[in-house]
């Protein structure tokens, strides 16, 4: 169970991270044109 969890946690991270590193490159990207 602790496994999971942690395993989950890891994932659910790089996720969210990695949308919001899109999100702002997204954005500098919209601020350059």
């Amino acid at each position: 169970m602790t496994f999971n969890n942690a395993y989950f946690v890891s994932y659910f991270s790089n996720f969210y991270w990695f949308n919001l590193k899109q999100h702002i490159s997204d954005s500098t990207l919209q601020q350059l044109k």
